[in-house]
């Protein structure tokens, strides 16, 4: 809700994606693993109450491959995917 209230002065929105912000138990491959950082479902929550017809498009970072045992990569994945249904639904929303 407060990013919400943040962005809405602005017309067109980037949103870049840290993996890092996750919890390592979602992301252990990243370079700067956050003890504490925010779950997965959360971070979901949050990006589906930010997008919206706005969201031109977003990027993904802050993988490490050489470090992952696939888990990382399967909840950017993950993440890209669920990205893909907030934007086409805000679409859908006009």
């Amino acid at each position: 809700k407060l990013l919400k209230e943040k962005t809405s002065g602005f017309e067109n929105l980037y949103l870049s994606i840290d993996m890092d912000v996750l919890d390592p138990a979602y992301a252990p491959a990243v370079q700067n693993p956050e003890p504490d950082g925010i779950e997965m479902p959360l971070l979901l929550d949050i990006l589906s109450e930010i997008c919206d017809k706005r969201v031109l498009g977003f990027d993904v970072v802050e993988i490490a491959p050489n470090y992952d045992n696939g888990v990382s990569a399967i909840q950017a994945a993950k993440l890209i995917f669920e990205m893909l249904c907030f934007l086409e639904g805000s679409k859908m929303k006009g």
